[in-house]
């Protein structure tokens, strides 16, 4: 049953606004103050043995006036660690750690007896980075602008950083005319791409709605071109929502024409670059992205790791490789991709995860807090399956090219293993007081915080804008699942503005399919598509308290599409606007229209 009532057209300020929904004297974002109940509160411990680490440190003794590696801080804690009478506190040194492989922990760098292991920087510039950097640049098209440098065969990236801003990798103009769509590739406006070097690294990129498609060539005829597959063939299988057109031509040299961009010709071992204005390739400050895993956080679940915490480091220059592979990037949503050959349909199972430059699986009682994630060639922090009691506070994330956190799985195999032994659930997970911006600068689907089959967890008191697609996704499989480990998920007090820059079909906020007992409540929205979105098959959430402002479309859409959205209410929500998509299965009342301003 739907009881809506007559919307109130009232005149006042936002702080009023503020004051009537409750908020009166609330920050949306990141809070100095810690509080109770939003992951900020920590207990003060006793310190039984305090190690120091150092970007050129070696040895075992991992003392102040003689550090050890990361590594072997690593294998210090695993000497101690057995029975703990206090926390050990692994302090980083300020410096560049050059990561060739990732940091790789698991149940043996645990705490003990309720205590934790600290990974703590202790000053402001403790950067792990899986960069490589790039110097002796020489000119290479004087009339172009163009410099290049020698960097050998054997760096493969997909992101470069110049004087700590993402540049461009080469492409052509954004929606180019002439293209057609064939069975197995297109028909190009012409056959100047047949003249082309190294076809078979150039990515054609393709819009369309909630997902950004990312497939390469195999090869060119005239102007006959033929995708790779399985990228190609897993793009097509979601009807009426496969790559289709062309949105714009990828790395290739013959595009690098503008300022900013780049390319790296990997058989000949150079990297070109056309300066911005302003920039001294003498002096300039260039990083490639390398390593793929900047730290891996391995438990089973057996002997999931445990009491272990990340406090004030940098994470920087991971990339991602896959999609530069003929597997690409064949979307679904939310960064979660088709993979493999011979996919006939769309099953959940045939879908994988974009990885994260710091991922954690079977792990409890971990601690991530005031870390920046910055320059990320994937998604950021990934927590797996078997996840719990664990938060994530205060920490930035910005210029990344995926999601900034990653919560949980969406496979029916999922399913499956969280059915037939709980340890495999994520649960329990404050994610609180993150300033998130500028995701999906490679993988436009991306999204600031997303969490699937999860239950309990708590995303509160986050700041998320400028961002180019939804900001807060929670739920997978548009009600079609046959059962679903979520409920009780709480996505309160954060502010969320300007989200849906690039794609479209999402919003600030938005859900999939049934989540008993779960709000959504005190949230502050403005600029942007969508506000609230409760997608196919969402059931049992109530949104209450809400403010949404400046949208261009709906302030709330509870879809009736495929598989109704039912049983939510939204109630006692503010908004400058009375446009909405309503399914008449829920309840909706109390909401006031409120003039601009």
């Amino acid at each position: 049953m739907n009881t809506r009532s007559t919307p109130v057209v009232l005149a006042f300020t936002l702080s009023s606004m503020f004051a009537l929904v409750g908020c009166g004297n609330v920050n949306f974002g990141v809070r100095p103050t810690p509080s109770s109940g939003d992951g900020m509160t920590l207990r003060t411990q006793a310190v039984m043995s305090t190690l120091y680490a150092s970007p050129s440190g070696s040895g075992s003794s991992c003392s102040s006036g003689s550090p050890c590696s990361l590594t072997g801080a690593r294998d210090r804690v695993r000497g101690m660690n057995g029975s703990m009478s206090g926390d050990i506190i692994v302090w980083v040194s300020d410096g560049t750690y050059n990561l060739t492989s990732s940091l790789a922990l698991d149940g043996q760098d645990s705490g003990s007896n309720g205590y934790n292991v600290i990974w703590k920087a202790s000053g402001n510039n403790a950067i792990l980075s899986g960069g490589q950097d790039i110097t002796g640049w020489s000119m290479f098209d004087g009339g172009s602008n163009i410099y290049r440098a020698n960097v050998g065969t054997s760096l493969n990236t997909r992101q470069v950083f110049v004087n700590g801003t993402r540049a461009t990798r080469a492409r052509g103009a954004q929606n180019p005319g002439g293209w057609t769509k064939t069975s197995t590739g297109y028909t190009a406006p012409d056959s100047v791409m047949v003249n082309w070097g190294h076809k078979s690294n150039i990515e054609i990129v393709n819009y369309i709605a909630w997902k950004s498609f990312r497939c390469p060539i195999d090869s060119i005829s005239g102007s006959s071109v033929t995708m790779q597959n399985p990228c190609w063939n897993n793009a097509q299988l979601h009807t009426g929502f496969a790559m289709d057109g062309v949105t714009w031509v990828e790395n290739a040299l013959e595009l690098l024409d503008t300022e900013g961009e780049w390319y790296l010709d990997r058989s000949a071992g150079f990297i070109y670059y056309k300066p911005r204005a302003g920039e001294n390739m003498s002096t300039v400050n260039v990083v490639a992205a390398r390593t793929e895993k900047l730290l891996e956080i391995t438990g089973t679940l057996a002997a999931p790791a445990h009491h272990i915490q990340f406090v004030g480091l940098n994470f920087r220059h991971n990339t991602w490789l896959s999609p530069s592979t003929a597997e690409g990037y064949a979307i679904v949503q939310a960064g979660w991709h088709f993979t493999g050959p011979g996919r006939t349909g769309f099953t959940n199972n045939d879908i994988a995860r974009t990885p994260g430059a710091v991922s954690v699986t079977n792990a409890n009682h971990l601690r991530f807090e005031r870390n920046n994630f910055k320059q990320i060639g994937s998604v950021a922090l990934d927590f797996l399956s078997g996840n719990q009691n664990s938060a994530i506070v205060g920490n930035t994330f910005e210029d990344l090219s995926s999601t900034a956190i990653q919560l949980g799985e969406i496979t029916q195999v999922s399913l499956n293993e969280i059915a037939s032994d709980t340890r495999n659930r994520v649960s329990d997970v404050v994610v609180s007081n993150n300033t998130i911006t500028r995701v999906g600068q490679e993988f436009f689907d991306a999204v600031g915080i997303f969490s699937g089959f999860v239950s309990s967890t708590t995303i509160a008191h986050n700041n998320l804008y400028d961002l180019p697609y939804t900001g807060i996704s929670t739920g997978w499989g548009w009600g079609a699942l046959a059962s679903y480990p979520m409920a009780n998920n709480v996505i309160t007090y954060n502010r969320i503005t300007d989200t849906m820059k690039t794609l479209v079909d999402g919003g600030a906020i938005y859900t999939l399919s049934r989540q008993p007992g779960s709000v959504i409540k005190n949230n502050f929205i403005q600029n942007g598509a969508e506000g609230i979105y409760l997608d196919n098959g969402t059931q049992g959430y109530s949104a209450t308290n809400n403010v949404v402002l400046g949208l261009t479309s709906y302030w709330a859409h509870v879809q009736y599409f495929y598989v109704t959205a039912s049983n939510n209410s939204l109630e006692n929500n503010y908004t400058d606007t009375n446009t909405a998509s309503l399914d008449t299965d829920n309840i909706v009342q109390n909401n006031t229209l409120v003039s601009s301003g």
